[in-house]
């Protein structure tokens, strides 16, 4: 009788195609001096919580406040804040939420400073969940989401000239009254996509209507007042992205989604106002001989000698230049655009452009072992475009082909060529019911990349090839999920 139940054990284990265990995931939302409303910004870690659980099973939230007021306002208060979070969570998800209200009886800090009380202003918040522990079936969004690039999110003030540096060195230059809200801030948001990793987790490409482009890189922009609404900017945001090496013919693009949920890039024609792109050595951003004065009525420039006060006074110098649209297209010449004293530098290094500038003094810090990426300059533009921009240009290759593949067309497939000698991403299309490269450059080296999914592993095969008529035999991997970004990273 033992043996019978356990072979029914054994079956019942095996006929489940997962297991379970229960996790819990914590967040604590802040709130306003005597307000309930959940700004956006305590939203998105809302947002965030909820993209952690595989299966969530209930909601425990408890609300509290500081101790001004008085206890029956206070208990009254932190209950309307549990019920706003409620609200949020009722629209999202379907199931059990537990809810406590304490007023100001369980503070966290002390009541007597305003940071004390600021923190006690709190709802916290508890999801259990369940989570695999054998068996989870991976899917292509599974890998996207691993590959996808965070979102970085800013508080500023609309009232003052804003410079932000974002976490892989693009530079945002924000002019006053760029925004107008009734609280006089704004959210603004951003993401950066420099490496393929980051592209293909944001399904991106380097395609305009089929043409090759090469990129410089990526940036998504996105702007929302305090109580979440999605607002236009009333002028140009200027976006200087860091380059490391200089291509000529770079120029802004914008991103529009195609039917297959790939990013499809329309060349700025103007109608959004947007310019670029403009090619700004670094030498400009670094130098210590701009003038000095006042960033934001705060701060001195003179008397600050660090990488983020240059790159601000910097910014503010090529920044008014740049809205000004001075390039000349045909000629390069500097023509005292920028100041007296890099004019004087042009003169004694015998360089009559600044591309030619630029390359001088990265050769005398490569020469002095001090030259890193960072000292090349950066791509500017000025747009008011909301969405992804690019830094994008043309290639022109002759002849152009079809790289047929044997791979049937498969929801759950990913594929790509990864060129070697420029960074261009360029996605598979359709023909009939298979994949296939269409109008690709005969003879350029590439990597043909192709992913998928195996129950809860990564197949990923990267064949180092020529285009050709046929795309070789894929060569697949099983690799860990975690292990994938890694392995697209050493696409350089």
């Amino acid at each position: 009788m033992m043996l019978k139940h356990f072979f029914y054990i054994l079956f019942i284990y095996f006929l489940c195609p997962i297991a379970l265990s229960q996790d819990t995931l914590f967040s604590t939302l802040y709130f306003h001096v005597d307000k309930y409303s959940v700004s956006s910004s305590e939203q998105q870690k809302l947002d965030e919580l909820l993209t952690k659980t595989s299966v969530l099973q209930e909601i425990y939230l408890t609300g509290h406040t500081d101790s001004d007021g008085s206890n029956e306002y206070n208990k009254a208060l932190s209950q309307r804040r549990v019920e706003m979070v409620n609200e949020y969570f009722s629209g999202k998800v379907n199931v059990p939420i537990h809810k406590d209200y304490y007023g100001e009886e369980k503070p966290v800090s002390a009541n007597t400073t305003d940071e004390g009380k600021k923190t006690n202003r709190r709802v916290e918040v508890a999801l259990i969940y369940t989570k695999s522990l054998r068996g989870k079936h991976l899917t292509l969004q599974d890998v996207y989401d691993e590959l996808a690039v965070s979102t970085q999110r800013f508080r500023i003030p609309t009232k003052r000239d804003t410079i932000l540096v974002l976490q892989k060195g693009t530079v945002i230059a924000i002019k006053a009254n760029t925004f107008h809200t009734p609280t006089n801030y704004a959210y603004v948001e951003f993401k950066e996509a420099y490496t393929y990793a980051e592209m293909i987790g944001e399904r991106l490409s380097t395609t305009s209507n089929g043409r090759l482009l090469e990129t410089g890189g990526m940036v998504k922009l996105n702007y929302q007042n305090e109580e979440g609404e999605d607002i236009q900017p009333q002028q140009n945001v200027n976006v200087f992205m860091p380059a490391t090496e200089l291509k000529e013919d770079m120029e802004l693009f914008f991103g529009e989604r195609d039917p297959h949920d790939l990013l499809n890039w329309q060349l700025n024609d103007g109608s959004t106002g947007g310019r670029g792109a403009v090619y700004f050595p670094s030498s400009l951003i670094n130098s210590g001989d701009f003038n000095s004065g006042e960033f934001n009525g705060r701060l001195s420039d003179e008397n600050c000698k660090f990488f983020f006060c240059k790159i601000r006074r910097g910014f503010r110098k090529v920044g008014g230049v740049f809205f000004k649209g001075l390039r000349e297209k045909e000629k390069e010449t500097f023509d005292g655009a920028f100041n007296d004293s890099i004019q004087n530098l042009m003169d004694s290094l015998g360089v009559n452009n600044y591309y030619e500038l630029q390359k001088v003094l990265r050769d005398q810090k490569v020469e002095r072992g001090e030259g890193t990426a960072a000292d090349v300059g950066y791509y500017g533009f000025s747009t008011a475009y909301v969405g992804w921009i690019n830094c994008d240009r043309f290639r022109n290759f002759n002849p152009l082909i079809v790289m047929n593949t044997p791979l049937k067309v498969n929801e759950e497939r990913f594929m790509t060529l990864v060129f070697k000698d420029d960074k261009s991403l360029f996605p598979a299309g359709r023909v009939g019911t298979k994949y296939a490269f269409l109008r690709v450059p005969e003879g350029i080296p590439v990597y043909y990349v192709v992913i998928e999914t195996k129950k809860d592993k990564v197949l990923l095969s990267i064949v180092n090839t020529k285009i050709s008529a046929n795309a070789p035999e894929v060569e697949f991997e099983e690799i860990e999920l975690s292990s994938l970004k890694g392995r697209l990273l050493k696409l350089k």
